[in-house]
């Protein structure tokens, strides 16, 4: 568990008494186990099991996370581009990307990694991620877009890239 990773006495306290525990006990508890239905391949998806996948996820994983769970927060910057022209008038949940690596790059950093890693890993947890080819100009500089899906839609994709069935934002 990761509360115990750091040292502390409580941490010590926990390692103790796993090694204070009598072995022939631990082996006739093991020994009594019916393991005949186990497949070790493919463990159960549990709570608990996403909630360490989730504490595990590094600096761009734990981005889109954060953007998933809370993204009133995360965009409270406003990064929405509203474009008006003949044939869409407003893409409400399209906004810049280079903006949003930004706010990545700020986030974390200390462990950032490139743009188009991270687009990357956005595009595969959330395959119905629309990447712009138009590069419309906003305050006079091009600038490449990004589409999210409705939110729903983005959870689930993302919780069906992690393995993480019983996983609630």
């Amino acid at each position: 568990d990761n509360k115990y990773t750091r040292d502390g006495a409580e941490a010590q306290q926990h390692f103790q008494s796993i090694l204070a525990t009598d072995l022939q006990l631990l082996s006739n508890y093991l020994h009594s186990v019916d393991v005949e239905e186990f497949e070790g391949r493919h463990p159960p998806c549990t709570s608990a099991s996403a909630e360490q996948v989730v504490l595990s996820f590094n600096s761009q994983q734990k981005f889109l996370h954060d953007i998933l769970y809370n993204p009133e927060v995360t965009f409270d910057a406003k990064l929405s581009v509203l474009l008006h022209n003949d044939s869409n008038a407003e893409l409400a949940d399209t906004y810049v990307r280079s903006m949003i690596y930004e706010m990545y790059k700020t986030k974390y950093s200390g462990y950032h990694c490139n743009e188009r890693v991270l687009w990357a890993l956005f595009k595969k947890a959330i395959p119905a991620l629309e990447m712009a080819d138009q590069r419309p100009r906003v305050h006079g500089k091009q600038v490449r877009l990004v589409t999210f899906p409705q939110l729903e839609v983005a959870r689930s994709a993302f919780k069906e890239a992690f393995n993480l069935q019983d996983y609630h934002f």
